[in-house]
């Protein structure tokens, strides 16, 4: 009876090992996923021609570090010294709970999780931390934050599926491994990368990609993070093909659509995001704007329709914006404020009146209005001026009242809202 137990349990293994396994693409379909005729890439293309994958792996990572055609934002340097010598020891600290997450190997356990709040994991899953790596090793040159960056990313492929745990966590997830890549690869060419170690990384970026082409919530901020870190992918890697048969200028032009459709389906008519939350309007409309940002610095063509669908959730930004600065504090809104993307999209599309209001009255002109209504979003703000009769800008009078009902979730129920703000400071919410 036992022995017939254990062949059973054996069966059953070898029948489930696929499921539990996460087997990365071969060199074969990876190379053969890569536009080898694309500039700079030659010698790879050469090492193939020869057979010798493993000088091709070689040249790839040179191309990597050589190449000047790509461009990301501006990298910050200094770092978290702390946090990251902690995350080394394998302590993560996530919405202010600090765990263990670590195995007897020494590795991360993936699997880690907090029973009071399950965000917990899914927030350890989008790895933010390896970005402060990146900005720790910009600053100290020492060489353990890259081995142990490239370690986590390595480790990572091999033991999760590529849309471990959701779709949301898989965007963040990219645009986090996108950015520390800068650091490590092209920035400081750190010496600690292994060719081999990277062609696994640059394999697990094209399988997490074609997760998130074919599983896509395509409403609201969740949709546009996974946007935003699919766009990050296809900007900064112009070489990949993503799969045999694919070529990249169809996943440019779907991550555009995408954007397409996130600015003409997810803000209504007046400009206001449809989570009627001035916190998730300013944080989808900011990962929008960053992956038409990052195209466009890059010299990624975007159309004028589409430019034009975000000057409405501008003016709203413009308008909802306290003279402090901040966001009133009504739905569910918890950062202080977005005034550096106004200021940014002031300057695109020459706006003098949002630049204004950006800049706290620094620059730009004063917009001509103290009443603004949106409607369709529920909200209605007046403001006494725009500072010009002030002894400073934030001593404005300003009152927003909010009218939205729980549509979809992150607003309120339906009752009336307000704040009421002056000689800076919020009076009455």
């Amino acid at each position: 009876m036992k022995h017939d137990l254990f062949l059973l349990f054996t069966v059953f293994l070898v029948i489930m090992k696929p499921v539990f396994a996460f087997p990365i693409m071969s060199d074969k379909e990876f190379f053969d996923s890569l536009n080898l005729s694309y500039p700079g890439i030659e010698a790879v293309k050469t090492a193939l021609i020869s057979a010798d994958t493993a000088l091709a792996k070689t040249k790839l990572l040179e191309y990597y570090q050589d190449r000047t055609s790509v461009h990301y934002f501006d990298l910050l340097v200094g770092g978290d010294v702390s946090g990251a010598n902690d995350n080394l020891n394998r302590y993560f600290t996530v919405n202010g709970v600090r765990l263990f997450a670590g195995k007897s190997d020494g590795s991360i356990d993936w699997k880690t999780s907090y029973s009071k709040d399950s965000e917990w994991h899914y927030q350890f899953l989008r790895m933010y931390w390896v970005v402060n790596y990146g900005r720790v090793y910009g600053s100290t040159r020492d060489e353990k934050y890259a081995r142990e960056w490239i370690a986590e990313l390595v480790n990572w492929a091999k033991e999760n599926p590529p849309g471990n745990p959701r779709t949301l966590d898989t965007g963040i997830r990219l645009r986090n491994w996108v950015e520390s890549f800068q650091y490590f690869i092209p920035k400081y060419r750190s010496p600690s990368i292994i060719p081999e170690e990277l062609v696994i990384v640059l394999k697990s970026l094209m399988e997490q990609c074609r997760f998130l082409r074919d599983n896509w919530r395509s409403t609201g901020n969740w949709g546009a993070e996974e946007t935003r870190g699919l766009g990050s992918v296809v900007t900064m890697f112009p070489e990949f093909r993503f799969t045999p048969g694919g070529n990249w200028q169809w996943w440019r032009d779907l991550v555009i659509s995408r954007m397409q459709h996130h600015l003409a389906g997810d803000f209504y008519r007046d400009g206001v995001q449809f989570e009627t939350s001035p916190g998730y309007h300013c944080l989808e409309y900011r990962n929008i704007f960053l992956s038409y940002e990052l195209m466009h610095i890059n010299g990624i063509h975007i159309s004028d329709s589409l430019r034009v669908l975000f000057i409405k959730p501008l003016e709203f930004m413009m308008y909802i914006h306290k003279p402090d600065g901040f966001l009133p504090q009504l739905s569910d809104t918890d950062r202080k404020g977005y005034l550096d993307y106004l200021k940014d999209g002031a300057e695109i599309f020459n706006r003098q009146d949002m630049l204004y209001a950006a800049t706290k009255g620094k620059q730009g002109t004063p917009p001509e209005k103290t009443f603004a209504a949106f409607p369709y979003g529920g909200y209605f703000v007046m403001r006494s001026d725009w500072g010009q009769n002030q002894k400073k800008y934030e001593d404005s009078e300003y009152l927003v009242f909010d009218t939205g009902s729980n549509e979809p979730w992150h607003a309120h129920f339906d009752i009336l809202n307000f704040v009421a703000y002056a000689n800076g400071s919020t009076l009455i919410r």
